[in-house]
Formats: structure tokens, sequence, C-alpha cells
């Protein structure tokens, strides 16, 4: 009996997590489609209006969201937390290749404090 109720929670906690991790990609996509692109219109329409304006991409791993700009990598997010590098659900992780973020944040997307340029996230100060 007790391993019943240990499977039921077991599983409750399963499906919690799963319902917590849609609502950070579907955060993560619109933030993406709404302050990361209306920031690179606005950039290429005031700057640059011969050239056409990128369209940012969002594909989702286990750790990290990735936004990509064509065929370049713009930006990480994290999925998840991670204590030992010192990351929370949301940061924004500049890229040090395609396919591993930088160790430090620049900021976090869910509490408005991500520093981000046209080109990706902002260089450390």
């Amino acid at each position: 009996m007790l391993w019943v109720v240990i499977y039921y929670v077991y599983i409750s906690l399963i499906i919690k997590t799963l319902k917590d991790m849609s609502n950070i990609k579907d955060q993560i996509q619109s933030w993406v489609s709404t302050e990361a692109q209306s920031s690179i219109n606005n950039y290429y329409t005031a700057s640059l209006p011969s050239l056409r304006v990128p369209e940012l991409t969002v594909k989702f791993g286990q750790k990290y969201a990735q936004v990509w700009n064509g065929t370049t990598i713009w930006a990480f997010i994290a999925l998840t937390d991670e204590v030992a590098k010192a990351q929370r659900v949301g940061d924004l992780l500049k890229p040090a290749s395609w396919r591993a973020p930088a160790k430090h944040s620049r900021g976090n997307i869910i509490e408005g404090t991500a520093a981000f340029g046209p080109y990706g996230p902002e260089y450390m100060k």
C-alpha cells in the first residue's frame, strides 16, 4: 500500500514539472517574439533599412532553449535551475559556441533584467 502512495506522489511531481516546463517554454517563445524581435526590428529599420530584418527562432533542448538568427546562434536561455553553475530558469546566456553557452548569465527574461542588443546578449561589464 505504501508503494502506491509513493508512486502517486512521484507521478504527480512529474506532471507538475512537465506543466511548469511548458509554461516556461511559452514564456520564452513569447519573450523572443515580442521583446527580442522588436528590438532587432527597431535597430534594422533605424540603422540598416536596406537590409533584410532577421527572424529569431527557438529550439528547445533539455537544459537550454537555443535562440537562432537564421543559421547563427543568437542566445541561450536556461530551462532548469543549476545550482553548481549559479543559473536559474530564464537566465539569458551569451553563446560560447554554437552548442554551448558562456558561463555567466546576462540577466533573466522572466524577471525583466535581461541585457541584450540586436546581435545577442550584451558583454559583461
